[in-house]
This record gives C-alpha cells, structure tokens and sequence, in this order.
C-alpha cells in the first residue's frame, strides 16, 4: 500500500493554487491523501483520503463527516 499527498498526484501540469505558477484548475474541494492498495499481477486500487479533525460534540462530527465526504467526492478516478 502507498499513501500519497494528493497536491502530488493532482499537481500533473497545473497549479492548485493562486500562489503556484501555471494554469489554474479549481480543486478547492479535494481528497488530503489518495492511498493505492496492490497486489502484484492485479489491478490498483486508489482511494481517496478525507481528513478531519473533531474535538466537539456529535452534532458536529455530523457537520465534519459531511464536508469530508464532499472533499473524497469531489475527485473521480476511472470512468
């Protein structure tokens, strides 16, 4: 299993960032992480990685699993 940054993976030529040179694409919703599971002699598989932090009540656990979810959703891999 790889765990990768997923700025490196989505960084293929384009600036993710108003402060990075390059043509701007608008990832403001992304996955922090993507981890590639493998076996040798059969196909990868990439799953994104949404990371929150919760130091509060359910009620907001509710509210940070909601954005992370939209974070690991908003990247698509394969058709």
């Amino acid at each position: 299993m790889s765990i990768v940054p997923a700025d490196t993976v989505l960084r293929a030529g384009w600036a993710l960032s108003s402060r990075e040179k390059g043509h701007k694409v608008g990832y403001g919703y992304r996955p922090q992480f993507f981890a590639e599971v493998w076996r040798p002699g059969e196909p990868s598989l990439v799953v994104p990685i949404a990371t929150k932090g919760n130091h509060g009540n359910a009620s907001a656990s509710a509210v940070q699993l909601a954005s992370a979810s939209v974070h690991a959703e908003a990247v698509h891999i394969g058709e």
